[in-house]
């Protein structure tokens, strides 16, 4: 499988307290990748409560810790990730089942403007509060993060409604929910390439000063 294919990514087990922010910090710090969604599924393992990770991959960061976590994972082997101290995590394909499981907990990533707005609200979607990633950074678009909005028109009661009215609101969500899904994947590749630029940049600026 090409390395370019791989969308989904699955931490088996990560600690209970665990967020979808550390998750992230640690895959952007590590120049493994950026983001597009976390979604979490609790279980218990010998008395023990974790959580598996379910991570939708924006988009790779182009690193030798990244294209050897690829590499790995097209070959179907499981790779590792040390994110703090001695403490790694194991990095496996996401099955189908994990894709389309539903998640005790599901955060969602994008790039925002934190200096016009610290609310997101989607076309189809009920406004929520967004939260940057790292250091805030004023007057400048940021990689942030929020909970999953509900969906506008999931509390009506659909069966006093014609199977018409339902399926042109399904559609008209799908269609509109489809297209700001692209959008947010288009900005956070874009965020990724900016990042790639300020790490070249600066390894150049410390090869300079060195010499």
């Amino acid at each position: 499988m090409s390395a370019q294919t791989i969308q989904y990514i699955t931490i088996p087990k990560v600690s209970v307290y665990t967020s979808a922010r550390y998750v992230a910090q640690m895959l952007l710090q590590h120049r493994v990748a950026v983001v597009r969604c976390v979604k979490f599924i609790p279980f218990k393992l010998n008395a023990t409560y974790f959580k598996r990770a379910i991570i939708h991959v924006a988009c790779w960061m182009n690193s030798p810790t990244a294209k050897t976590i690829q590499e790995h994972l097209g070959d179907n082997i499981l790779a590792h990730l040390v994110h703090k101290d001695d403490n790694k995590w194991s990095i496996k394909m996401s099955t189908e089942n994990e894709k389309n499981a539903n998640a005790h907990e599901c955060v969602f990533f994008k790039m925002h403007n934190l200096s016009k707005s610290e609310i997101f609200k989607g076309g189809v979607q009920d406004a929520v509060i967004v939260h940057p990633v790292g250091k805030r950074i004023e007057n400048a678009a940021q990689y942030v993060y929020y909970n999953e909005p509900c969906v506008l028109g999931s509390k009506i009661d659909w069966s006093k409604r014609s199977p018409l009215e339902l399926l042109e609101h399904l559609t008209n969500t799908m269609d509109v929910l489809e297209k700001e899904e692209n959008g947010a994947i288009k900005d956070l590749i874009m965020f990724t390439m900016i990042c790639e630029s300020v790490y070249e940049d600066r390894k150049s600026k410390q090869m300079t000063a060195s010499a």
